[in-house]
């Protein structure tokens, strides 16, 4: 691409006309010739999430890891409220653009969400990358794979029972945080109707298993499944108890799956 239409493009980004561009009917006319994938992704998650969202009517939604808002943006679709929490300053200037015109329906915190209130170091390897974190491992992993060291930034955290404290208690909290799932999970300390949270495998099955036992301790009733695409749905026929739920989760085999809590308190 010629410089002048990199400079053209990426100033574009920086403004709030991007936005409401992209949700017009000419955009989606666009990605249908350029993009078509992208749109079948979208449509499956919008399925998913809607047969997920059963029974709940506007939800308030926690988006732990919001990133660029791809979820969010799902969410929002299906008639939610969205609190999302990102700690990586490019990303929070990003969803605050992206999500400008949702009013009340929206709002955007800059922290981490750890086990109490403060600050950690975040890892970034690139800005705005999904694979930025918290967890020291999983950046050692990605440094690893890519051979380039990441660099390093001073983050606010918070817990989740801030977060409820200030806007109450959300219908689901879907944590996407690149290994640092049980950490966001230890500022937690009552029950959630829904939870969502990634796990890659091997390497985090026993941050996994934390998780697993953390929810158990907020609510002996909590059941569980996974998913490991929205396009395929939920896996097990039925969720269940941690106990067994654990048994099963440990001879998993997939690379990365996402654990479904459900606590009927």
């Amino acid at each position: 691409m010629p410089a002048y239409l990199d400079l053209l493009r990426r100033s574009f980004r920086s403004t709030y006309l991007e936005w409401p561009l992209k949700r017009s009917v000419f955009y989606r006319w666009y990605l249908r010739c350029k993009a078509p994938d992208y749109l079948v992704r979208v449509a499956q998650e919008t399925d998913f999430y809607r047969r997920l969202f059963t029974g709940l009517k506007n939800p308030l939604i926690f988006d732990v890891g919001a990133n660029r808002g791809e979820k969010t943006q799902i969410f929002l679709k299906l008639g939610a409220s969205v609190i999302c929490i990102d700690p990586e300053p490019s990303c929070v200037r990003l969803l605050t653009r992206r999500f400008a015109s949702y009013g009340r329906r929206i709002s955007v915190i800059c922290a981490a969400l750890a086990g109490g209130e403060g600050g950690a170091t975040m890892f970034i390897h690139q800005s705005g990358s999904g694979y930025n974190t918290l967890d020291a491992h999983w950046a050692s992993k990605v440094a690893q794979d890519s051979g380039r060291q990441p660099n390093t930034i001073k983050v606010a955290t918070r817990t989740l029972d801030s977060l409820l404290r200030q806007f109450g208690r959300p219908d689901y909290i879907k944590i996407d945080v690149e290994g640092y799932e049980a950490e966001v999970l230890s500022g937690l300390h009552q029950p959630i109707p829904l939870i969502t949270f990634e796990v890659n495998l091997p390497d985090f099955q026993q941050q996994g298993l934390a998780c697993i036992r953390r929810l158990a301790a907020i609510d002996s009733a909590a059941r569980f499944n996974y998913f490991v695409s929205c396009a395929g749905g939920e896996v097990l026929p039925e969720s269940l108890p941690a106990e067994a739920f654990t048994a099963y989760f440990a001879q998993l085999s997939d690379p990365s799956v996402e654990v479904v809590c459900r606590m009927p308190a």
